[in-house]
């Protein structure tokens, strides 16, 4: 709802603007109803406001006043409504906008410290982020002048060396000539040439004098590369200047840019609306399932539906069922309803009970949502997103705790118009079993019948 909204008014607009979007009424159910799901908001928010959830208790006085403000007038019914019901809802509206007030007030001054508190904590993260960058660039700075060193002292070994090799290859040419000055030297004292008498021999002499070794033929190959080189140890760099190498692909490379950083602990500010599929947990006492099929059993012999309002409270974050109560009721083989609603929203009322949800058997068939009992369940749920649907099928032993989908299931049944039992598409479900009902072993529950 207030996602990348940073201004503590606009962030407040929002949440007023997601409570008003929320408040739509259904010209076919009685403005009586609407009257009593009024007063259910009001407790709902108290409770929100006791456990200091402010923004849940803000949205649902903006929802109470945008009804019976703006909306509720409009409903065909709202003309012949009791005057009584009109009266206490004028008084209700009285008490909720000087509350209201003070909750936007509280919530204004809670924003602009978090959005202090998160500029803070910008400004240290482009701080942290510029240092790191400082450092980055220094240590790519030092890195390439080491790699720029070495690269010199290579160079430099490598010059030496050729230095070194053209040294010994030209003392070796020179002792090379100076061998063969020698021989040639010995040679010519040793030649017949001259001993006396030598001279008429000289031609076939001659012939027989070896002659001169070639300089090729005697001269050794200069030493190779490698041999040279593993008599001359390179020069070990300095210590002092040892590079950082990159642990894995993603570091810094030589030459190249630091990686794009990605701040992921600057998470976008969120707060939990009512509606959201954040869920809070519902805690159903264990035996409530029991206490409800032993009420029921007598309908149920009949083939007759018997059906109970869940009531309960909110602690500790969580709805926890109290109460089971047991309205007058019209049943029959496939639908029940309650009548006499004035009774149970009295009950509700002195002990200050929450409606949560709603139970009912289903005498000879599976448990499952027909398309009247999701029709059924569709305002409970609007009104709280956790209200749940319990179906028993005594027949088949089975039990189950189901909601509206909160993606599909709530927007096609607010839109289909289907009276009675009608099909509904199976594209997409609607309804499906709760994932956030746990079933309370300890807890006790409070069995009241009203119809005696």
């Amino acid at each position: 709802m207030s996602d990348g909204i940073h201004d503590p008014g606009a962030r407040v607009r929002a949440l007023c603007e997601y409570g008003t979007r929320l408040t739509e009424i259904d010209m076919n159910i009685p403005v009586t109803r609407y009257f009593r799901s009024g007063k259910e908001m009001i407790r709902m928010a108290e409770v929100y406001h006791d456990e200091n959830d402010l923004e849940k208790a803000f949205i649902l006085y903006s929802k109470f006043v945008t009804l019976f403000v703006e909306k509720l007038p409009k409903h065909p019914g709202y003309k012949t409504a009791s005057s009584i019901d009109k009266s206490n809802n004028k008084k209700l509206l009285a008490l909720v906008f000087p509350i209201a007030e003070a909750i936007k007030t509280k919530l204004k001054v809670k924003y602009a410290a978090e959005e202090e508190a998160r500029l803070a904590k910008e400004k240290a993260e482009q701080a942290r982020r510029a240092r790191e960058e400082k450092l980055q660039q220094e240590e790519m700075r030092e890195r390439a002048k080491e790699e720029e060193r070495l690269k010199r002292d290579e160079l430099r070994r490598k010059e030496e060396l050729e230095q070194r090799m053209l040294a010994e290859s030209e003392e070796q040419l020179k002792r090379l000539k100076l061998i063969q000055e020698e021989e040639k030297s010995r040679n010519k004292e040793n030649s017949p040439l001259n001993r006396p008498g030598a001279l008429m021999s000289t031609v076939i002499v001659s012939s027989t004098i070896p002659s001169a070794p070639s300089p090729t033929a005697v001269l050794p190959p200069p030493p190779s590369y490698q041999s040279v080189v593993s008599n001359y140890g390179p020069t070990v760099p300095d210590r002092n200047l040892k590079p950082s190498s990159p642990t894995s692909a993603g570091d810094v490379s030589s030459f190249g840019q630091p990686p794009p950083f990605v701040d992921r602990a600057l998470k976008p500010s969120h707060f939990t609306s009512v509606g959201d599929q954040g869920f809070k947990a519902v805690y159903v006492p264990n035996e409530l399932i029991t206490k409800f099929l032993n009420l029921a059993y007598s309908n149920t012999t009949r083939n007759v539906e018997t059906c109970g309002i869940l009531c309960g409270k909110l602690a500790h974050s969580t709805w926890r069922i109290t109460h089971l109560l047991v309205p007058h009721q019209h049943g029959k083989a496939d639908s029940c309803d309650i009548t006499n609603e004035e009774d149970l929203a009295e009950y509700q009322d002195e002990n200050q009970l929450i409606t949560l949800g709603w139970i009912h058997t289903h005498p000879t068939q599976t448990a499952f949502l027909s398309s009247v009992d999701q029709h059924t369940h569709w305002p409970y749920q609007k009104l709280l997103p956790e209200a749940i649907a319990i179906v028993c099928s005594p027949k088949f032993h089975e039990t189950g705790f189901f909601y509206l989908t909160p993606d599909y299931g709530m927007d096609f049944i607010r839109n289909c118009s289907g009276k009675g039992f009608h099909e509904h598409p199976k594209l997409q479900p609607i309804f499906e079993t709760c994932p956030y009902v746990q079933i309370d072993h300890s807890a006790a529950v409070t069995v009241v019948d009203l119809r005696h």
